[in-house]
């Protein structure tokens, strides 16, 4: 199962990959539409981003990064602009 071309890492799940998970959000906004065009522009640069919605919000979010992928990560987010994207550990 190969990645796309141009795909900058492969989200990964606990299951899978034991160890330290990363998460980044990337955004969080009030309208689903703000959070559709953010999920359409990552995609562009080569993320498959996931969305969350909550009662209030739909944030946008990389997950399942592992820590040899997180440095990849951050550089691709800075090139392209995003900043200001909170990095949470998902799991242990």
């Amino acid at each position: 199962d190969n990645p796309p071309k141009g795909t900058i890492y492969v989200p990964t799940t606990p299951e899978e990959t034991k160890g330290v998970l990363w998460r980044i959000q990337v955004g969080a906004f009030t309208r689903e539409e703000n959070a559709l065009q953010l999920v359409i522009k990552l995609r562009d640069i080569g993320f498959e981003p996931a969305y969350e919605k909550t009662e209030t919000h739909v944030r946008v979010v990389l997950y399942g990064i592992r820590p040899t992928d997180l440095e990849k990560v951050k550089e691709a987010l800075d090139k392209n602009n995003h900043r200001g994207y909170v990095i949470r550990q998902e799991s242990w």
